[in-house]
């Protein structure tokens, strides 16, 4: 799985928009449904890039797992940092794709907490 598809310059001089995927949490919520069949069933599992090989594109193993809802695509725009040499500004770039996903991960656990819960 890629972390990050970089995808056109974007706000500032040094932005970058881009879609990172992140890994669904693994069990259950409060209402005991597998975070996985929510993020199929709540409509999170899309994708802005086509299925490839190419630039842009993402592969038909990380489509899969979008599809099984195993794993998020978010659209974020990347500061980047002209100052770093090549490996610091990589190791930079995943410390800001590691931060966003612990962020969307910690919303997705307040906004889904009950989903699918029913009674009577």
């Amino acid at each position: 799985m890629s972390l990050l598809h970089l995808l056109s310059a974007g706000d500032g001089p040094n932005g970058y928009t881009a879609v990172t995927h992140i890994a669904v949490s693994s069990g259950v919520n409060s209402a005991n449904v597998p975070w996985t069949e929510i993020a199929v069933f709540a409509g999170l599992n899309t994708t802005q890039l086509s299925v490839g090989s190419g630039p842009g594109q993402i592969s038909s193993a990380e489509k899969a797992n979008l599809d099984a809802g195993l794993i998020l695509e978010i659209p974020i725009v990347i500061l980047d940092n002209p100052s770093l040499v090549s490996s610091a500004r990589l190791a930079y770039l995943d410390a800001q794709v590691t931060t966003i996903a612990a962020e969307v991960q910690g919303l997705m656990a307040k906004k889904y907490k009950w989903y699918g819960l029913t009674r009577g």
